[in-house]
């Protein structure tokens, strides 16, 4: 059954792909690597026998007949294997997306910090960034879900409609603010000073981060364009907000006390 091998080979090929984007060494997905996906693929599945006829063209030279090779022939033989893997059209917009999500679900902590670039959030010194990026991804971790509510496409164009679920990041800054504006309250906030202050403030956001249990769920229209060789999803703002958790916003509102 090659139109069902060319599936499963193709939503494993996209899986490896994104996959590697969060590899620390950023491997490349090379031609190597396509063959052997595709020998495990067959190895992994079993799948049903499907008769499929087609002509086949013979020459005679001399006594004896020769097959006459053309394009075709290991695409016929291959029971259009061939044919399938050029269809644009082998994997719905809405597969192609809960691929992506589903493998984002699976990452760990440290493949969610470098797919998501969270070490970059904040511009602060290697260690405590390094703190708050795994911490940001074991919350998200923990949090993240999706469902795909509707899709809609036409030739070219699709969108898709998701339910996201991830970390509530905003619950978190307000977690945080409402604990930093009782301590500064404090005789300890007093004679700490300035770095005291900084230093105090970097702990309680960490705390808030891997304290918190809020979630929050939004649902986003995620764009897909055919290229004439799949459906391509367009990450935009939108989308990596909803993964995120409203992070960006949230951290915008502390970025100066803990810099």
């Amino acid at each position: 059954d090659a139109h069902t091998l060319a599936e499963d080979y193709t939503a494993a090929a996209l899986k490896k792909r994104i996959t590697c984007d969060a590899n620390p060494s950023q491997v490349e997905f090379s031609l190597k690597d396509s063959y052997l996906l595709l020998g495990e693929t067959l190895k992994k599945n079993d799948y049903k026998l499907v008769d499929t006829t087609f002509d086949l063209t013979l020459r005679q030279k001399e006594e004896t007949w020769h097959v006459v090779y053309d394009e075709n022939l290991d695409n016929q033989i291959t029971g259009g294997f061939l044919s399938y893997m050029a269809d644009s059209n082998l994997l719905p917009p809405e597969e192609v997306v809960k691929i992506h999500f589903g493998t984002i679900k699976d990452f760990d902590t440290e493949q969610l910090n470098i797919y998501l670039s969270l070490d970059s959030l904040l511009d602060t010194d290697d260690t405590y960034s390094s703190s708050i990026a795994h911490a940001m991804a074991e919350q998200i971790r923990a949090c993240f879900d999706f469902k795909i509510l509707d899709a809609k496409k036409d030739e070219r164009n699709a969108q898709v409609k998701v339910q996201i679920t991830s970390s509530d990041f905003k619950s978190i800054v307000a977690s945080y603010q409402e604990q930093l504006s009782g301590w500064l309250q404090t005789s300890q906030a007093m004679a700490g000073g300035a770095e005291g202050r900084r230093e105090k403030e970097r702990q309680l956001l960490l705390e808030s981060i891997e304290k918190n249990n809020a979630s929050t769920t939004r649902d986003v229209d995620i764009t897909l364009v055919n290229d004439g060789t799949s459906w391509k999803m367009q990450m935009d703002e939108n989308v990596a907000q909803a993964i995120l958790g409203g992070v960006d916003s949230a951290l915008a509102d502390v970025s100066e006390d803990v810099e």
